[in-house]
């Protein structure tokens, strides 16, 4: 992981934040890329690349971001 801190990867991590509205919820946000977010919030990098499955609209209520396609 100290690589990470010091060298940003370049893949987006994978978050599924379920559908709520259809009672589908996960527990554990992030798919792959664990390693990943954690060196980011240690480097201190206000954002990092995520792919985001799931219901959009909940997914943006968490994140405060838009989380359409890109």
């Amino acid at each position: 992981m100290a690589f990470l801190v010091e060298n940003e990867a370049s893949d987006a991590i994978e978050v599924d934040v379920g559908v709520p509205v259809l009672r589908c919820y996960v527990r554990w946000l992030v798919q792959d890329g664990n390693h990943r977010l954690a060196a980011a919030m240690i480097a201190g990098r206000a954002t990092i690349k995520a792919s985001v499955a799931g219901q959009l609209d909940y997914a943006k209520r968490l994140f405060g971001v838009d989380c359409a396609a890109k």
